[in-house]
Formats: C-alpha cells, structure tokens, sequence
C-alpha cells in the first residue's frame, strides 16, 4: 500500500495524523492509568501508624499505659518498665498486680499532663517475684485505678541483652536506685 501524500506541504493526509495522535494519546492514558493505578484501590498505610516499641499500651480511665515490658534476666524475678500519662485534672493512683501467681502489687501516683517512668534508674521501680517465665513469654500483669475498669494486658519478657534493657534487669536497676538514694 502506498501512501498518498499532499502534494503541497509532502506530509501524510490529516485524517492518519489525527489517528496517530488520538493512539499516543490512548498510549499515554494508559501507561498513566497503569502506573498509578494502585493508588485507587489500595489503602494508604501512612493511614494506619503503627507505634515502634518492645511493650504494650493500655488505658485505665484518664491514665495511659505506655510501653510495658518486664525485664528479666533468670526468669523468677522482673523489673516492670512502663510510662504512665495522666490525661486528667487530678493525680490517680495506679494500682499494678501481678496477674498470676501469689499476688504483689504496688502503687505508683500520676500527677495530670507530665508522664511518670517507673522501672529506671531514679525512678520508681517495680520488681514481681516468683513469676516463672521464660524470655520472650507474654505474663499478665493488671493496672487498675480506683472507680475506673481495670486493664489486663500481656506483657512481653525481655532479659535485657538489648543495648537499651541492659541496665534495667532487676539486680542492675536495684543496685544503681540504692546508689542514687530512690526508694
């Protein structure tokens, strides 16, 4: 097939230059359709944060649990790490227990607005014995607050061979506390 030109420009007729063109614009279109086409149909994860920590959070009423861990380093006796936030106008007293076992609990007051870390150097510490797990087990561990319900959460054991628990195990935070005067 042979094709007609213009006689007087030499270029292909308009109707095959129109079709060119209406094709690399249906090219176009779809290489665009193709390539950004997840983004119709697939949820956007930046949606959905997820918090980077080793612990667990709860709530009990005003109070948030942030970030609990028990540190162990022979499986019998723990240091609980956990931050405590007050979201209300009063201080609460929180009440945590040992969720299995012969019962221990201790009792650490959050004033509202500025977070209270129990389980550090210069802090609060509270150390469970008798618990009978191993490194990487989940051991209940209750926090109530007076009038409110009450949060059963599992926390997780680490035995402090991460850089950032190895201070916290219970013979190494007690001793630096006794060094520092903490109660």
């Amino acid at each position: 097939m042979t094709t007609t030109r213009d006689p007087r420009t030499g270029n292909a007729p308009k109707g095959r230059r129109r079709l060119a063109a209406a094709g690399s614009l249906i090219l176009g279109a779809a290489l665009l359709a193709g390539l950004t086409g997840c983004d119709l149909y697939a949820p956007q994860e930046t949606l959905k944060i997820k918090e980077a920590a080793d612990g667990v959070n709860g709530s009990v009423g005003d109070i948030t649990v942030g970030n609990a861990v028990l540190i162990s380093s022979n499986g019998n006796t723990a240091n609980l790490v956990v931050t405590f936030v007050n979201g209300g106008d009063d201080s609460r007293s929180v009440q945590v227990e040992k969720g299995s076992g012969s019962p221990q609990t201790h009792s650490v007051t959050v004033p509202p607005g500025a977070p209270v870390v129990v389980g550090v150097p210069g802090s609060q510490l509270i150390i469970f014995t008798g618990l009978d797990v191993i490194p990487g087990a989940l051991f209940p561990v209750y926090f109530t607050s007076e009038g409110e319900t009450g949060d059963l959460l599992d926390v997780p054991v680490l035995d402090g061979a991460l850089p950032q628990y190895a201070d916290l195990t219970p013979a190494k935070v007690t001793e630096a506390s006794q060094e520092s005067d903490v109660p």
